[in-house]
């Protein structure tokens, strides 16, 4: 299981340990997910439209594909994520 994890303040040391600390399942996963947000940012900046509408519309695709994500861990009884705070 992984964490949402807030990165923001911390050191390279700091995110070196994190990282070196998970298990090779949650240091994939956190790679896609760096990967998938990087390209999300590059395409909202590529973009010559109106930034604010292009991101809320990428946010409830988000929204639809985490949703039906968490319902087939359901169905096959995973937890992937677990969000704190």
């Amino acid at each position: 299981m992984s964490d949402i994890v807030n990165w923001s303040g911390k050191s390279e040391g700091e995110l070196r340990a994190y990282f070196r600390g998970l298990d090779n399942g949650n240091l994939l996963a956190q790679e896609l997910t760096q990967k998938g947000a990087m390209h999300a940012v590059r395409f909202i900046l590529e973009q010559n439209d109106d930034a604010r509408a292009i991101a809320v519309e990428m946010r409830e695709s988000l929204r639809w594909h985490a949703m039906l994500i968490s319902e087939e861990c359901a169905r096959r009884g995973l937890t992937v994520v677990a969000e704190n705070g």
